[in-house]
């Protein structure tokens, strides 16, 4: 019997576009657009199922959600705390759109900086302390 006998093919065939349509499936849920929920949104990773956020550091994603919790629109942060290449670039990249700004609400330190005098330590999540100022 050859190889290629009519049942062959159509068995190939069959094979062929059943993992066709699998992998054109599989590219379908990976190019999913970004879900916008009001000024919150979270990214896709297109090799990943998971949301942006939760790919984050665990200390990040906390902070993040204290920001959100409190409804901050943006936030400042001590000098150690921004030589932490960890935690800043991750906070920066995982909290927008909730920006940086100078004369912010929240304070972040990590636990070794002073807290200044015209604000209120609030919360200490992991290393780092929110302080709220005035």
């Amino acid at each position: 019997m050859k190889f290629w006998s009519m049942h062959n093919k159509k068995l190939c065939l069959s094979v062929f576009i059943f993992v066709l349509i699998l992998a054109l499936a599989e590219l379908h849920i990976k190019s999913k657009p970004p879900c916008f929920c009001g000024t919150k949104f979270e990214f896709k990773n297109f090799f990943s199922h998971e949301p942006f956020s939760r790919q984050l550091p665990l200390t990040t994603q906390k902070l993040i959600a204290f920001l959100n919790d409190h409804a901050a629109l943006n936030f400042s942060y001590g000098q150690q705390f921004q030589n932490n290449m960890h935690l800043f670039q991750r906070l920066i990249e995982g909290a927008y759109p909730i920006t940086y700004r100078e004369d912010a609400k929240y304070l972040l330190l990590l636990q070794s900086e002073f807290t200044p005098t015209n604000c209120k330590e609030v919360q200490v999540i992991d290393e780092v302390k929110i302080a709220s100022c005035t």
